[in-house]
């Protein structure tokens, strides 16, 4: 991953996941805490899906712990969304609108034109994020999110002009 602005919160930076860089367990505890109803994923998905990408919001200073995470796939003109989550303790400081933009301009810099992502309706902070990010939302996917008990719906959210002129502010 290229070496990029993305903004910042004192006392935060965001940094590329790597298995050498961070504990995938602190991801995996996220992800849990965030997504309590989906079936955990297995430690080898935060390492080998090969277009996967994670960013993380670490504390500034040591002991370095990791207080969110966006993951995402990068294909030609396109980037895909697929988690972006703040532990509990850490929620409504801005982290996830950093983290939001970390994503969007990593896929700037690999030449997205496009983004797009799922959330489900129950998940109204995504929903926000996306609303305040300029995402259109899609019509309504029913049974989704398989990997979730119970199965949940999913709503496309896609990015606009507008989504991208943002990151230039």
């Amino acid at each position: 991953m290229r070496d990029l602005d993305y903004g910042s919160i004192p006392g935060l930076f965001i940094r590329p996941f790597r298995a050498w860089s961070l504990d995938a367990s602190e991801i995996a505890a996220i992800a849990a805490d965030c997504h309590p109803t989906r079936t955990a994923r297995q430690e080898w998905w935060w390492h080998a899906l090969p277009t996967l990408v994670a960013v993380a919001a670490i504390h500034e200073r040591p002991p370095w712990k990791a207080i969110g995470y966006t993951q995402f796939s990068l294909a030609p003109g396109m980037i895909f969304f697929y988690d972006l989550a703040v532990s509990p303790a850490y929620q409504r400081r801005g982290v996830a609108s950093l983290l939001m933009r970390a994503r969007l301009r990593v896929g700037r810099a690999w030449g997205a034109t496009h983004a797009l992502g799922m959330t489900p309706p129950s998940n109204v902070a995504m929903r926000a994020l996306a609303a305040k990010w300029k995402f259109l939302e899609g019509h309504l996917i029913e049974g989704h999110y398989t990997d979730q008990d119970p199965v949940e719906d999913g709503i496309p959210l896609i990015a606009t002009e507008e989504t991208w002129r943002m990151l230039d502010e």
